[in-house]
């Protein structure tokens, strides 16, 4: 979905993709999106649902069987089926009216797309959001990555749970043998 949003904005004609601006523009826009979507940005989802005592960090989707370091400083992963349902649908409603633009070669600039935007989210009767926030990325990025750090502590590894596992078994099997040992001596 971002890289879709990502080609989108490389049409238009002041978009230079190395400068402040565009960078600061992609970021808003995404902001926009999840705003739309949820009512937070991107900072601020993960900022309020990070938490290492919530199973999988409270997480809704990851890319393994247990959360990564990467997984957890990606807002999309923390919407439950709904929202990133809902976060779908805005973005596709406004590629299918941006491809309109686009097929009638109007050129366009990157405040124009923002307008467009705007228009979109209002037109679903969603709030637009106007500012960036209150949560800074890096406050967000800390906060996940502290979590983490604290989620690790506590959860074991595929590859630790199979050594625990093993050695129950090993345990077990001990100690079969040295019941059975016990009976037949008794005989």
């Amino acid at each position: 979905m971002y890289r879709q949003v990502l080609d989108l904005y490389a049409t238009s004609a002041d978009y230079n993709p190395t400068s402040a601006e565009s960078i600061a523009f992609f970021k808003m826009v995404q902001n926009k999106f999840h705003f739309a979507a949820h009512g937070n940005t991107a900072a601020e989802v993960i900022y309020n649902r990070v938490d290492s005592e919530k199973p999988f960090m409270g997480l809704k989707s990851f890319s393994g069987e247990l959360p990564v370091r990467a997984d957890v400083i990606i807002a999309k992963n923390y919407l439950n089926e709904n929202e990133l349902k809902i976060l779908n649908n805005l973005v596709s409603a406004y590629f299918d009216i941006a491809e309109v633009a686009a097929l009638e070669h109007r050129l366009m600039y990157m405040h124009d797309y923002v307008q467009q935007l705007d228009q979109v989210i209002s037109a679903a009767g969603k709030c637009v959001l106007n500012n960036s926030g209150k949560v800074t990325h890096k406050q967000a990025v800390d906060k996940a990555l502290e979590e983490y750090r604290k989620y690790q502590v506590n959860t074991l590894s595929p590859v630790e749970k199979a050594y625990l596992e093993t050695i129950k078994q090993i345990e077990s099997k001990s100690s079969n043998a040295a019941r059975k040992s016990r009976v037949k001596k008794k005989f």
